[in-house]
């Protein structure tokens, strides 16, 4: 009876962690944060020292239902530690699926902020093509010659004020359109 209610009481603990992981899988999909990828940590060093203190547990329950423990332990006695045995079995059972529930939420936490970077990196760089052309303009117009084309008729600064509207605003509709923006 104290092996069995040692090992029950393991069952609460169990479902607590359950629910816990169900919300680091809500939090990990929803708003994938540093506190997150910490949470996933702590839980898998309690799921890890569970394993390490119900393994040997789970050995020793199983030497005595099988044997009977020698002369120790009668028969009809053996079959408590057999239904003993069983629940450490499905206890370890589910610390390991726990496990590699968290592996699997590493992962897509990993996947969720690769995936914010790839969207970060995107915006700058048509950031940086948007810009690109501008520059060139303002670096071919600023540069000190003597006869610049255009300089002569007055309109120089019309058409670099034009280049500087249409050809932005052509590379933002053509981003718009392939749908990168």
């Amino acid at each position: 009876m104290i092996a069995d209610t040692m090992c029950d009481s393991n069952f609460p603990i169990l479902e607590h962690l359950s629910d816990e992981l169900d919300t680091i899988e809500e939090m990990v999909i929803e708003r994938p944060e540093k506190k997150v990828l910490s949470l996933i940590y702590e839980t898998r060093k309690i799921l890890v020292a569970m394993r390490r203190a119900l393994s040997p547990q789970r050995d020793l329950v199983a030497l005595l239902a099988r044997h009977g423990g020698g002369a120790y332990i009668q028969p009809n006695t053996a079959l408590y530690f057999r239904d003993v045995y069983d629940h450490l079995v499905r206890i370890n059972e589910a610390i390991e699926s726990s496990r590699d529930l968290l592996g699997n939420c590493v992962d897509a936490y990993l996947s969720s902020v690769g995936q914010r970077t790839n969207e970060v990196m995107k915006q700058l760089t048509l950031l940086s093509a948007i810009m690109l052309p501008l520059t060139f303009i303002v670096g071919f117009f600023g540069m000190n010659f003597q006869s610049l084309p255009f300089a002569s008729t007055g309109w120089l600064f019309f058409i670099i004020v034009l280049m500087f509207v249409i050809l932005p605003g052509t590379m933002v509709y053509l981003f718009y359109r392939k749908r990168w923006i």
